[in-house]
């Protein structure tokens, strides 16, 4: 059964844009070379991912004894 192309263009329109954060790090994890570094660098200046990332390391499944405080700890 064809899925009319004009209902899939429509329903595109609800999709929300990725941020410029999220675009980068798919770039930066799509190469083989990357560094932690680069990721380090793109998150810190997101500060919705930064507390994403934080909040994870310092998740009961995640954390250990000391809290997380900085992302190149995370």
């Amino acid at each position: 059964m064809a899925f009319p192309i004009n209902a899939l263009v429509q329903e595109t329109t609800h999709f929300k844009p990725l941020p410029q954060a999220a675009l980068r790090l798919v770039g930066i994890l799509g190469r083989e070379d990357w560094a932690p570094e680069e990721v380090i660098d793109v998150v810190k200046h997101d500060p919705v991912l930064t507390g994403r990332v934080l909040g994870a390391a310092n998740s009961a499944t995640f954390s250990g004894k000391a809290k997380i405080l900085s992302l190149e700890e995370a």
